[in-house]
């Protein structure tokens, strides 16, 4: 199944949202999502890896930690990582405006875990 959906404040409704991230060594780094609109807190993510709009530096990050044999297989690789976060996120934002998810986020990952 794939479906997708846009974070949304459990108290107003409002998809405006502020991550706030916090970094403390030897720790994952926690982002701290809070309603823009009404302050509340929203939810806390954890993260495991981050691509930012700079995707080429972010690919960079990911190569320097992985060894390649031939600059033209580190090409590809640099190219299909570019294009498919640029595919995915277009793909992400179709499905919501076809038919955004409705169940809560929480539900999603419990599923997605075999109902842990």
């Amino acid at each position: 199944m794939v479906s997708a959906k846009r974070e949304r404040c459990p108290h107003c409704g409002s998809i405006e949202l502020i991550n706030n991230i916090f970094i403390k060594e030897g720790e994952p780094i926690k982002v701290y999502v809070q309603c823009f609109k009404c302050k509340e807190f929203v939810a806390r993510y954890t993260i495991d890896s981050y691509t930012s709009n700079k995707r080429y530096e972010s690919l960079l990050k990911y190569v320097s930690k992985s060894h390649s044999a031939s600059g033209r297989s580190m090409s590809k690789k640099l190219v299909s990582f570019d294009e498919g976060i640029l595919e995915e996120f277009e793909h992400c934002k179709k499905l919501i405006k076809e038919k955004e998810e409705e169940k809560k986020i929480e539900e999603i990952i419990t599923k997605s875990e075999g109902g842990k």
